[in-house]
């Protein structure tokens, strides 16, 4: 499947020093996550019985409970006037398009632009997250079958033209920040076909001190558990979404 976007980057690229916390509040941050998982997976249930704000607005709290509970700070730098209001119902929504660093992308975005995301199709099956996903309208893309690239696009054109923000990453994988990969231009067409704007986002991770860092990334094949543990033990990440 030589179409299948794949980066160059490797855990290799996480191992510059980072602040970390100590065991205590490992243990804490640990805790916290256990507590906001077992949230996620109660607004999971109570998904299908909600209305589409409802819903918008459980998987807002669900995402900004998790980085709270990480220990993670999300900053936003946009002019005001520009900013799209997911859900205004005035016109098309925006499709918002960003590079792509770790799975904190998403949940960080989640909590700007409370619209629906484009993940791809093994997010459906992670544990409590997952199931929040598939309740709550996330475009599920299988990437190994581009025959399946249509249908997703129609899918995101249908939000747009109902005035909901779409989030999509159009590198479709992750990188550890450094360079940026060639955006792939499929989802574009939801926003030719829906008549919507676009806004352009870039995401950049640093740490106390203002160090840049790669500390986030989810790469190479590594787990997502793995990738949460190396998130946990860092003091002071923050998530800038510009």
């Amino acid at each position: 499947m030589s179409w299948l976007p794949v980066s160059a980057c490797t855990t290799a690229c996480t191992a510059d020093p980072v602040p970390t916390v100590d065991a205590a509040t490992r243990r804490r941050r640990w805790l916290r996550l256990g507590v906001a998982f077992a949230g996620t997976g109660v607004a999971a249930l109570r998904a299908p019985w909600t209305g589409a704000r409802g819903r918008r607005r459980l998987v807002v709290c669900a995402a900004a409970r998790v980085l709270t509970a990480a220990g993670v700070r999300v900053e936003v730098t946009a002019p005001s006037a520009a900013w799209p209001r997911a859900g205004a119902g005035r016109g098309p929504g925006h499709l918002v398009v960003s590079n792509h660093v770790s799975w904190v992308d998403d949940l960080a975005m989640l909590t700007v632009v409370p619209g629906v995301p484009v993940a791809k199709r093994e997010v459906g099956g992670w544990p409590v997250l997952g199931g929040l996903a598939r309740r709550t309208g996330v475009v599920l893309l299988d990437r190994a079958r581009i025959r399946t690239l249509p249908a997703a696009v129609a899918q995101a054109t249908g939000l747009l033209r109902s005035g909901t923000a779409v989030t999509v990453h159009p590198e479709g994988t992750t990188a550890c920040g450094v360079e940026l990969g060639r955006f792939r231009p499929a989802f574009f067409q939801a926003a030719v076909d829906a008549a919507a704007p676009v806004c352009p986002v870039a995401v950049r991770y640093r740490v106390d001190g203002g160090a840049s860092t790669a500390v986030a990334g989810f790469l190479a094949d590594e787990s997502l558990w793995r990738s949460i543990a190396r998130v946990v033990r860092v003091r002071g990440l923050v998530v800038e979404v510009h």
